[in-house]
């Protein structure tokens, strides 16, 4: 359909611009019957394949002038260039299949992926400790409950939760004590906007240490006390900071801490540095935040590089204006904490 919600018919072929899209479902008996229709991915880049986007249940008989699925995005952007498909059951049998592509802007350039490169602080002497490409899952945990779904896929790391106003962590084997770390991140269509990004020097059982994470344009910096998040640097707007779903606006987040000092880049730039010793080495890992499902967060490149020799980190910048803004909240869920920084609240030990 166009922005207007006039039909578009082109033989299952799209162009990138098209926000909404519409199945006619007409039913050909007398009786009333139940029509479900599911839309998927089946292959697009960045997305796992057949994952359920949104579906739709509706009855009608042939008296009636059938049933309209529509397929429309919440943000209001384009869909990516890909293929999708939509299911139709009749009494939970499925029925048919339509598959259909969305093209690429042709006038548009191809994305172009930031390498996980260790870029903090300059001119530092490091070495690489830990690398992990996500071509498969043997370093990190996959698996799927009723609360989440981790896994690898198109060389990617994963981490959807299905519950909303929760944390999701996943950690990986081992102790590091000062280096940078640095991973490639961003949410999908499929998603809210997501709060995603590293955890360092973190306790074996996760409730001490500390995190650091983008959320739309937005960046912080938190520690774990027994399982409860305090703020260090509430959320502040960035320019450095890219907006939006897909991995054409992914960022590249990397955390440098050596003793007392912790600094923060996005996307090469130095965003802010500060200083806390409460903990000095620990195992590291990933972490999805979020108060609304969908949820999701994608990772690639996933690096940590430990520093030779003594370091000095540089001092947080002082030309930015931006101010600090509040978390999304949401006081429906169970028992919470109040962090240090007004405004801002998280679960308190709602961590997986």
């Amino acid at each position: 359909m166009d922005d207007n919600g006039n039909p578009i018919d082109l033989s299952g072929e799209f162009p990138a611009d098209v926000k909404t899209f519409g199945m006619q479902v007409f039913v050909n008996s007398a009786e009333t019957i139940e029509v479900k229709g599911v839309w998927l991915t089946d292959s697009v880049p960045g997305w796992p394949d057949n994952t359920e986007i949104s579906s739709g249940v509706g009855r009608a008989n042939n008296q009636q002038n059938g049933l309209l699925f529509t397929l429309q995005r919440k943000n209001g952007e384009a869909w990516p260039p890909g293929t999708y498909r939509f299911e139709l059951y009749v009494d939970d049998k499925l029925e048919s299949t339509t598959k259909f592509r969305v093209a690429d802007a042709s006038t548009q350039p191809s994305a172009q992926t930031t390498p996980a490169a260790s870029n903090a602080p300059q001119n530092a002497s490091t070495t690489l400790v830990y690398q992990d490409d996500f071509s498969d899952c043997s370093k990190m945990w996959h698996g799927e409950n009723e609360r989440l779904n981790y896994n690898c896929g198109l060389g990617a790391y994963y981490m959807t939760r299905y519950v909303a106003n929760s944390m999701g962590r996943s950690l990986i084997t081992g102790s590091f004590d000062n280096a940078t770390f640095t991973v490639d991140g961003f949410y999908t269509a499929l998603s809210t906007p997501s709060e995603h990004g590293l955890l360092f020097r973190l306790s074996d059982d996760g409730n001490n240490g500390y995190g650091a994470g983008v959320y739309d344009g937005q960046y912080t910096i938190f520690r774990f006390d027994n399982g409860e998040i305090r703020e260090l640097v509430p959320y502040t707007p960035n320019p450095n900071i890219k907006k939006g779903s897909t991995d054409a606006n992914q960022n590249n987040i990397q955390v440098a801490a050596y003793g007392d000092q912790i600094a923060l880049y996005v996307n090469g730039a130095h965003i802010t540095t500060i200083t806390d010793n409460t903990y000095a080495s620990g195992t590291a890992g990933l972490y999805v935040y979020g108060t609304q499902t969908p949820l999701d967060a994608v990772f690639d490149n996933l690096a940590i590089a430990k520093f030779n020799q003594p370091v000095t980190l540089p001092p947080a910048p002082t030309s930015s204006s931006a101010e600090p803004t509040s978390a999304p909240t949401n006081d429906s869920f169970g028992q919470r904490v109040t962090e240090s920084v007004p405004g801002r609240t998280r679960p308190s030990r709602f961590l997986d």
